[in-house]
């Protein structure tokens, strides 16, 4: 009789079974999850829209605030009608932003009422002539204006006065020599600069600069020749240290203009230059007018 024999299972194989029956069940698990998952989100999409129909069909209802404002409208009326005005103490509608005097402040400001002037105070429309010492500004007791009590800097030009005097005193310059020559100015061609008076810390100061250009003349009675040249006096200030040049003909040898006209000394120069001093006199003097 023949004994049955039973077959021998390998462990690898064992080891190869149990991996696929765990790959199985995980994947059966998975699927299962995802069915799941899906059915639900079915199922909520489904009554979302159920829920937006029946909302669609009933009428919606007003809100609350919504209802409270109409119902307030009618009474907002009368502040929306007086938005940005006030009413004043006697009942007048102003602007907001318009301030009521107190009475304490009416009481420091006074009566503002135009008041009407009586004959006496009446002013003339007629039109008259001014003169020159209404419309001249008043002076202190150093010259200066009445506004320049307190000292301050204040500076009044005369440089058309001192030019017209300047050019009056040098034209009248005129020496007559020893020996009978006559040197004197023939033309005075031109007066530049400026004169002005200052007064600062109550001081009162004389200021002026100019410049003389001149044509002189030498005149000899014995034989009848007349000489021309030009002579400039500068830096004619207060200082009274001038300058004075004069020009002839360098062909020319004259003695008479070496004698009294080039001499600094002698002839036409110290009479030009007593002439200059009694500028500053008058300027002076005009001043205090």
């Amino acid at each position: 009789m023949n004994k049955m024999v039973s077959p021998t299972i390998d462990n690898s194989t064992i080891i190869y079974t149990s991996i696929a029956i765990a790959l199985t069940t995980s994947i059966a698990y998975v699927y299962y999850q995802y069915t799941s998952k899906k059915k639900k989100s079915t199922n909520n999409t489904n009554k979302k829209k159920k829920t937006t129909n029946n909302n669609s069909s009933k009428p919606s209802k007003p809100s609350k605030s919504l209802i409270d404002h109409n119902d307030n409208d009618d009474d907002n009326d009368v502040d929306n009608s007086m938005k940005g005005y006030k009413l004043t103490s006697d009942g007048k509608k102003t602007s907001y932003f318009t301030r009521e005097l107190t009475e304490d402040e009416k009481k420091i400001i006074g009566d503002c009422t135009p008041q009407l002037l009586s004959s006496s105070q009446s002013i003339s429309s007629e039109p008259r002539l001014i003169s020159s010492k209404e419309i001249s500004p008043t002076k202190s007791e150093s010259g200066s204006s009445a506004w320049n009590a307190a000292g301050t800097f204040e500076e009044r030009y005369y440089s058309d006065w001192a030019e017209r005097n300047i050019k009056k005193l040098v034209q009248n310059v005129n020496y007559k020599s020893p020996e009978g020559a006559v040197i004197s100015i023939l033309n005075v061609k031109s007066v530049t600069g400026d004169a002005l008076v200052t007064f600062s810390r109550g001081k009162k100061k004389h200021i002026y600069d100019y410049q003389v250009n001149a044509d002189f003349k030498i005149f000899e009675p014995r034989n009848g020749n007349v000489l021309i040249g030009t002579i400039t006096v500068d830096n004619i200030t207060g200082d009274c240290d001038y300058e004075i040049i004069t020009k002839i003909d360098n062909n020319t040898n004259n003695n008479f203009y070496k004698r009294y006209v080039q001499s600094p000394s002698n002839g036409l120069q110290p009479l030009l230059t007593n002439a200059l001093d009694k500028f500053l006199e008058d300027f002076k003097e005009h001043t205090t007018k």
